[in-house]
């Protein structure tokens, strides 16, 4: 399995319109092949958002990241963010 986990920063007037749209995306993602667990987090300065997501291989995250879905939900938060997505990936090699 691997985890994806990404930050993304929020402009501070499109908090609430990001909000909406990553709680509507969530269950789409959830619900995709080979995705195990999707968690939104937001941190207390209110415009930092980390998406935790646990996947059974690589390559149904490819599959996932191709799909009609994501290439919606970006464009969609297109003027919601401010600056790049900041991806980490790795296998889960311990878990408790």
């Amino acid at each position: 399995m691997i985890a994806v986990v990404s930050k993304q920063k929020v402009k501070p007037d499109k908090v609430e319109e990001f909000r909406k749209a990553i709680t509507e995306q969530a269950p789409k993602t959830r619900s995709d092949k080979g995705c195990v667990s999707m968690k939104v987090i937001q941190s207390p300065d209110q415009f930092t958002f980390m998406m935790d997501e646990v996947w059974e291989s690589m390559e149904l995250f490819e599959e996932h990241l191709k799909g009609p879905g994501l290439a919606e939900f970006g464009a969609k938060i297109a003027d919601f963010v401010d600056g790049d997505v900041e991806p980490f990936f790795g296998e889960i090699f311990v878990e408790v």
